[in-house]
């Protein structure tokens, strides 16, 4: 199947359609974008015709977002320190069907949180096991570059569990183990 035939692409959004049909549920895909020859990892962000091969796929979806890495330039202009930008994922919606279009962007940050399936052998190379990383809701602070207080919002419980989670695996306590609520 190419990605690039609007009719093999049609085909597949079909099937799709056809199972979430049947099940009753909602299905969201997850696809690659162009890349930016320009160097700006941002400068796809919230626009629905930078998704690759097919334009059927992006007729074929009611919703579509951008997930894009800060650039340079924003991490510059927020005075972000490159170890904290690294980690930042920038949330832009670029199609919305039955919604009216929210401009709104939304700032992630990786957290990597450890998921217990290695033994510490004390070495310090890191051996203690992998990492996930996890979306963690991030809000630049204004004039400082730092991140601001992250109070979840109270009608989001998910976020408020993952925010909760990664405060408790922190890169400080990634050796002490702690369960979630």
């Amino acid at each position: 199947m190419s990605e690039n035939s609007n009719e093999e692409i049609e085909q597949v959004a079909e099937t799709i359609r056809y199972i979430a049909h049947e099940t009753g549920c909602s299905i969201d895909l997850v696809h690659h974008s162009i890349k930016s020859h320009a160097g700006n990892t941002e400068s796809h962000a919230g626009d629905m015709n930078a998704a690759r091969g097919a334009s059927a796929l992006i007729g074929a979806v009611r919703i579509m977002y951008t997930l894009s890495p800060m650039s340079r330039k924003t991490a510059s202009d927020l005075n972000i320190p490159p170890q904290l930008s690294a980690r930042l994922m920038r949330l832009d919606q670029g199609k919305g069907n039955y919604s009216a279009r929210d401009p709104s962007i939304r700032w992630f940050e990786l957290v990597a949180v450890p998921i217990g399936n290695g033994a510490d052998d004390g070495s310090g190379f890191g051996l203690g096991g992998d990492t996930v990383a996890v979306p963690v809701r991030w809000h630049p602070s204004v004039g400082n570059g730092d991140a601001a207080d992250d109070s979840p919002k109270e009608d989001d419980p998910k976020e408020a569990k993952r925010q909760h989670f990664s405060r408790l695996h922190s890169p400080d306590d990634a050796k002490r183990s702690v369960r979630a609520p």
